[in-house]
């Protein structure tokens, strides 16, 4: 799917003669919340948050067509802790028996965003709004070290959201940005933010700016329906990569 996205992006920007932006990093995010409606914690599971891959590509498109931007989103957790099985029993169509145990517990909710905004004509900095179409294809798998328990559910739904960001260049070679994402629903309630700086190299090239970036990202979900994802996930920590502007 990523890369028939990034090619489909590629394409506009050969058709069009548009600005295209790619890059990829590491986001050291740290996990915490509840599960099962609040039946059980992260800390009591144990899990942890990892360093997790991205990847990002953005076209900027012409006159009246909105500009485009995808993410591939990696977002794993994994564990051990000792607690009563039964309580995540029903949690993405689990079925658990009742007493403690150790559990070793991995989720994934890694997503994929696909952007479709428009920016708004201001000199000085770039200003754009649009939608937010996050999938995330996420499961969860738990194993007991001294029993039989072995489940895993799915953790797949789609996220529609609205989407903010705001861009300005500085001097030295340095940009800022920062990108705000978010769905108030009773049923599912989304908010995300990024914010991140990024130097230019000063390296000359024809066709490409080579850079580093660096930033902050702030991923929090809580799920009333459906009933057997109910869950309240907060995911949050700085990340740093490299990119490319052709």
């Amino acid at each position: 799917m990523k890369k028939v996205l990034v090619g489909a992006l590629l394409a506009a920007t050969a058709t069009y003669g548009s600005a295209i932006e790619v890059g990829t990093g590491i986001w050291q995010q740290s996990m915490g919340g509840s599960l099962n409606d609040g039946a059980v914690t992260m800390n009591q599971l144990g899990l942890e948050g990892s360093n997790d891959l991205y990847f990002y590509a953005t076209v900027d498109m012409p006159l009246f067509i909105p500009n485009l931007k995808i993410r591939s989103q990696s977002l794993t957790a994994s564990g051990t802790g000792n607690v009563d099985a039964s309580l995540l029993s029903g949690f993405a169509g689990m079925t658990l028996p009742p007493g403690a145990v150790d559990l070793s517990t991995k989720m994934d909710l890694s997503y994929l965003d696909v952007v479709a905004h428009y920016g708004l004509p201001l000199p000085v900095m770039d200003v754009d709004f649009g939608i937010n179409l996050r999938m995330i294809n996420g499961s969860i798998a738990i194993k007991s070290s001294t029993g039989p328990i072995d489940e895993s559910g799915d953790l797949t739904l789609p996220i529609p959201m609205l989407h903010a960001s705001v861009g300005m260049p500085l001097p030295a070679n340095i940009s800022v940005y920062g990108e705000y994402n978010m769905l108030p629903l009773d049923g599912v309630s989304v908010t995300d933010l990024l914010v991140k700086a990024r130097y230019v190299l000063p390296v000359p090239t024809l066709i490409v700016d080579l850079g580093i970036e660096v930033g902050y990202h702030d991923f929090t979900i809580s799920i009333t329906k459906p009933t057997d994802m109910a869950s309240d996930i907060n995911s949050k920590g700085f990340f740093v990569g490299v990119s490319a502007e052709f």
